[in-house]
């Protein structure tokens, strides 16, 4: 395999629900197997996308570490979605989540870009905030 330098990679995470969040684990369990992940500087997320793209962040350390570290954090999320949080917001997970926007203080070289979450087509640009 030839090896390629990268100085700042940008990852895009889409929407989609739960299937998305697992469908992005996935693509992050790649990026971490070919030494990929620890150049990603820019995450833009949205809707489904938007849940694995926080506890990315949350847990980068876990995500760029150990295989070890990287399988832990991945339970997290893989025990998230097959739990039935529909009105709950009680586990330690939830609450990390929801509380994103203040965990991303954190002075790390992360650039995090996040949009507004739209169901319908709109003909104006979505309305992003840059961190």
């Amino acid at each position: 395999m030839t090896k390629h330098v990268y100085g700042r990679i940008g990852l895009a995470l889409s929407g989609g629900g739960f299937r998305a969040t697992l469908f992005h684990l996935g693509v992050v369990r790649f990026l971490f197997e070919v030494d990929l992940l620890k150049p990603v500087k820019l995450v833009s997320a949205v809707s489904g996308g938007s849940i694995l793209a926080a506890h990315l962040i949350l847990n980068w350390e876990k995500y760029t570490g150990s295989m070890k570290d990287f399988d832990a954090a991945a339970r997290e999320i893989l025990d998230f979605v097959q739990a039935d949080i529909r009105g709950k917001s009680t586990s330690p997970l939830d609450a990390r989540l929801f509380d994103f926007g203040a965990a991303l203080s954190d002075p790390r070289e992360m650039e995090v870009v996040t949009c507004k979450s739209v169901a319908t087509p709109v003909r104006e640009p979505i309305p992003c905030a840059r961190r």
